[in-house]
């Protein structure tokens, strides 16, 4: 249990350390590009001062590759900002759900009316179990605890928080070699963590096993920030008969690199100034003085 928990946690704060990372490296050119543009264009004087800051913009190999960076900043910037949305959305939507649930309370439960059979653990500071009357009353003793014991597994880890957060990262990331890998091992270690937990409460594995194959008809919960039991039913399954094993620290490794990666990325575009240095250009490109033009 606490193997799988250590995982879970390390690869939990590795991520998130990747998505602060990311965030304050594309923030910050974003935010240099618009100070430096800004400041600029305050102290241009006349229009041959702007035809020279165009002209060098235009002949400058760095400025190419300032501008080249700038227009990938601000589809990054896009992306990022469509990711938030997408998670105030979810939030919001998540919220508007739960409190139009309508059923009854049992202790840390909350029972809901519905005709579905649904099981899921929601609420991000503080995580309650829900689950459908329907489902409740349909399975035995084992089938309840072994569902009940797994979702407070996820309350006690506030694993609905830990998931938005995750998801989140890697909606505002590009695109990755293991990316789409390692947001699949954190959701089954996640979920694996939590059956351990099932276990240790209850009188045998076997039993919680079987209570897990027992439930393969349950669906997989609401289209909101939630935990649902069956989630990864299989590749649980074959986790607990040692069927698979868990890339764990080639997953570390990658995100440990695209760390590396997007850190020298930002060291490296942040050593030069957005703005050009008009003020000998046209001595530099011997050229006739612009202004004998006008």
């Amino acid at each position: 249990m606490k193997s799988i928990s250590l995982k879970r946690d390390i690869l939990f704060f590795i991520i998130t350390l990747l998505g602060i990372l990311y965030s304050g490296i594309l923030f910050f050119i974003l935010f240099s590009f618009l100070r430096d543009t800004f400041v600029y264009f305050m102290t241009v004087q006349n229009l041959e001062e702007f035809v020279i800051y165009f002209y060098e913009v235009c002949t400058s190999p760095q400025y190419f590759w300032r501008i080249g960076l700038t227009l990938v900043t601000f589809f990054l910037s896009l992306r990022y900002a469509k990711a938030l949305c997408r998670m105030i959305a979810s939030i919001v939507k998540t919220h508007i759900f739960i409190t139009g649930l309508r059923g009854e309370r049992r202790g840390d439960i909350f029972i809901f009316d519905s005709q579905e059979s649904h099981v899921f653990t929601s609420g991000f500071l503080m995580p309650q179990v829900f689950i459908s009357k329907t489902l409740f009353v349909s399975l035995d003793l084992h089938e309840q605890q072994s569902i009940l014991f797994h979702e407070r597994g996820h309350v006690e880890s506030f694993d609905p928080l830990k998931k938005m957060i995750v998801e989140f990262v890697f909606s505002t990331l590009p695109f990755f070699p293991m990316k789409t890998k390692i947001r699949a091992l954190f959701s089954i270690i996640t979920e694996v963590s939590a059956d351990i937990y099932a276990m240790n409460k209850m009188d045998s594995k076997k039993n919680f096993l079987q209570a897990l194959v027992n439930v393969f008809h349950i669906h997989t919960g609401p289209q909101i920030v939630s935990l649902p039991f069956a989630y990864q039913n299989i590749d649980r399954i074959r986790f607990h008969t040692k069927q698979q094993k868990f890339p764990f620290m080639l997953c570390c490794f990658s995100v440990l690199f695209v760390m590396g990666t997007i850190s020298f990325i930002g060291q490296t575009t942040t050593q030069y100034s957005f703005t050009p240095q008009c003020a000998s250009v046209c001595e530099r490109i011997k050229i006739i003085p612009i202004r004998e033009f006008f």
